[in-house]
């Protein structure tokens, strides 16, 4: 194809060579006239070399522009083979970009869905996270309450505690002063011939005791002391051997939190009712005395009211004591 355009372009090349207008020659001095025929010979071959120095130069000027043609097709070809492979090349970039941009767009697709996701659970994981939250400072605040609470309550009760025993030690020392009186009294009334009579008991080693459905007398069946045998620890009364004025004390204690109390009677009849309430739930008591003026085969007890507990160990917190003046 390029040889038969080369061939044209060569053919008018010629074809314009021809159709060029002539030059003019250049101004020659005036001759003398010729005849006609000298004349126009003279004129034509004056032409006739003109032309031929003409061809001759399109001839070289053509011959080049040949050498010149053929090393632009050459080099046309080659760039046009070039061009082919890289447009080959381009395509499978091409191609190979296209397959990336899907496979980028689905993994860009799939990593949307996947942070979309994460997007709400981590959402969820913050509202759970908050109320966690809410709920352990709730429960802190409860907490220190509790400690606030459970630390003046043990204070309380410590002070409470403290205040018991003391009380307690002078009950007991009093008590004890008590009875060495009335041991020296006894001792001093059996040398008359008057007959010693006197108790001290406990209550138990088992802890509680009751509360009962209905009032009940206490036995105390720790027996300290029982000249004369007046007091029965199986029937929890003391009966007179003879008449005569009879002293009696008691103490009662527990340490549950509310009310407590004990009656002392006198036969059937209630002398008196010693209540206290155990506000702090510590141990606590109540203690009392009477004096009573008993014949014989008269009785003295103590007796729990219905729903009331008392408490007793090997400590002997609850006692009933008497005797004979």
């Amino acid at each position: 194809m390029h040889g038969g355009m080369w061939r044209r372009m060569r053919g008018s090349s010629r074809n314009s060579s021809c159709l060029k207008p002539r030059l003019s020659a250049p101004s020659a001095p005036p001759h003398p006239p010729l005849p006609t025929h000298l004349h126009l010979h003279h004129h034509l071959h004056h032409h006739l070399h003109l032309h031929l120095h003409h061809h001759l130069h399109l001839s070289v000027s053509v011959s080049a522009l040949s050498l010149k043609l053929e090393d632009t097709e050459d080099a046309l070809i080659k760039l046009q083979h070039k061009t082919e492979g890289v447009e080959q090349e381009v395509g499978l970039v091409l191609q190979k970009l296209l397959r990336l941009s899907s496979d980028v767009s689905e993994k860009f697709n799939s990593s949307e869905d996947d942070v979309q996701q994460l997007q709400r659970s981590t959402k969820s994981l913050d509202q759970k996270l908050d109320r966690g939250l809410s709920l352990v400072q709730d429960l802190l605040r409860e907490t220190s309450d509790l400690d606030l609470k459970v630390n003046r309550t043990r204070t309380q009760v410590q002070e409470n505690i403290s205040g018991v025993s003391e009380r307690l030690e002078l009950i007991s020392s009093d008590l004890n002063l008590r009875l060495n009186s009335t041991e020296n009294k006894l001792t001093g009334l059996s040398s008359t011939g008057v007959q010693q009579v006197g108790f001290s008991v406990g209550l138990s080693d088992s802890g509680a005791v009751g509360p009962f459905d209905s009032e009940t007398i206490l036995k105390f069946s720790k027996v300290l002391t029982n000249e004369g045998s007046a007091y029965d620890p199986s029937t929890g009364l003391f009966v007179a051997p003879v008449p005569g004025l009879y002293f009696f004390s008691f103490c009662a204690v527990d340490f549950l939190k509310g009310y407590m109390g004990v009656l002392l009677h006198h036969n059937d009849r209630p002398i008196s009712f010693s209540l206290a309430l155990n506000a702090h739930g510590g141990y606590g008591g109540t203690c009392n005395s009477a004096v009573l003026r008993l014949e014989r085969g008269d009785s003295a007890s103590l007796r729990l009211p219905a729903s009331y507990r008392l408490y007793d160990d090997q400590r002997n917190f609850s006692l009933f004591n008497g005797f004979l003046i």
